[in-house]
């Protein structure tokens, strides 16, 4: 009553394609209409609300007998929110790997484990390893033991501190 911003009234005089897109009546109808429990399980649709605002909702309905009458249960739980930051996620994700894959910089990102999570064509040039050698894997992945130590070691500096520790002229100079 509340999320759709119809009377508990108002609600007890509609039917279920009252809330639904005019453009989802056609496959709503086609899966058994306003009559029945259109499907079991759990499924994503788009309602409207009294005001008009479209609300996606996850709708999880089971039938059921009740009084020897044959009724459908439904769930529908606003995920508005929750689609909106995925798609959020998505487009910040698509932008993050267009700018490092377009830079002729070096770009990479590590977890606390020091294991690589991104390691764009510039830093795989750089290395001469493709970032399929390298993504998930620690130092040693690019490294000799001693110089993949010694990046461990600032790392771990970095993280402790939160201070940028300086590499000029130190690991890879000789010859990783």
């Amino acid at each position: 009553i509340a999320k759709y911003g119809y009377s508990r009234a108002e609600f007890l005089q509609m039917m279920v394609g009252d809330i639904h897109l005019p453009s989802d009546l056609p496959a709503l109808e086609a899966a058994g209409g306003d009559w029945e429990c259109v499907f079991s399980g759990r499924e994503t649709w788009q309602h409207r609300s009294r005001g008009g605002d479209v609300i996606d909702v996850e709708i999880t309905a089971h039938s059921l007998n009740l009084d020897q009458r044959p009724v459908c249960i439904v769930l529908a739980r606003d995920v508005t929110d929750r689609r909106q930051v995925e798609a959020e996620v998505r487009r910040t994700t698509e932008l993050l790997r267009v700018v490092t894959e377009g830079t002729p910089d070096a770009v990479f990102v590590k977890d606390h484990e020091g294991k690589y999570l991104l390691f764009n064509p510039a830093a795989a040039r750089f290395v001469g390893k493709p970032a399929s050698e390298v993504v998930g894997k620690d130092d040693t992945a690019i490294f000799g033991p001693a110089d993949a130590a010694l990046v461990m070691q600032l790392d771990r500096r970095v993280m402790a501190t939160e201070a940028v520790c300086g590499m000029a002229g130190g690991v890879g100079s000789g010859g990783a």
